[in-house]
């Protein structure tokens, strides 16, 4: 990646996302995920053999069904994991829309902090049991029974015994129904037969481990430690 890659990346604020796009290319339409969104462009999660310098045009869904139009160009690419695009035509009601999400994603955060307590960077080796659903590389829906191998305030590492893809949303619940949350998949690794899973959590759950909360406070529910 070049320096100027870089910079470009690093310009504008970006948050994490889950939203599906419908991305057209050469005559082709694809079906991707955008993992993270910035004013300037975003990053899609996806193996399609795209060039950088490639013009594509993009058509990213929100969650209240409005979408997000714009043409964009391939600007840097990770083998294996996706490509990042930038703007070149969309529309000024288009880029409220981002600078909506983007303020509202950062309200959010501030809220959600605690004061005097670093939550981003803490983690937690906890095993919790949940309920994962969603659908595999294979596009086979899913539902399985899971333990975290640790746990932080914005997402999870678990095992899996099927191999879920970059940028694919999964769904945990669980806690005596007191847990549910959607998450976007950060990074995968195979490991003795099973997948090691990355979860950034799309919203912060408001019954989920709070740092600084003593882990006895978690004893009711069913929790094994992770060795």
């Amino acid at each position: 990646m070049s320096k100027e890659n870089s910079a470009d990346r690093r310009r504008y604020r970006r948050v994490d996302t889950g939203y599906p796009v419908t991305l057209f290319c050469q005559g082709e339409t694809y079906r991707v995920k955008a993992t993270n969104l910035s004013i300037g462009g975003v990053f899609i999660a996806t193996k399609l053999p795209l060039q950088a310098g490639a013009l594509v045009h993009l058509r990213l869904n929100l969650p209240d069904r409005s979408f997000i139009q714009a043409t964009a160009q391939v600007r840097f690419i990770q083998a294996e994991v996706g490509v990042g695009v930038r703007f070149l035509e969309i529309a000024e009601s288009d880029l409220a829309k981002i600078h909506e999400i983007i303020e509202k994603t950062a309200v959010e955060k501030d809220t959600d902090d605690l004061p005097g307590v670093r939550l981003r960077d803490t983690r937690v080796r906890l095993g919790v049991k949940l309920m994962i659903e969603g659908k595999d590389r294979f596009g086979q829906v899913f539902t399985d029974e899971v333990y975290t191998e640790d746990v932080s305030r914005r997402g999870v590492c678990l095992r899996l015994s099927r191999q879920v893809g970059v940028g694919d949303l999964l769904k945990l619940s669980g806690l005596e129904g007191q847990f549910q949350v959607e998450g976007v998949v950060k990074y995968t690794h195979q490991s003795d037969g099973s997948w090691r899973v990355g979860l950034h959590f799309l919203t912060t759950p408001k019954r989920w481990v709070m740092m600084g909360m003593a882990v006895s406070a978690l004893s009711q529910w069913e929790i094994k430690p992770v060795r």
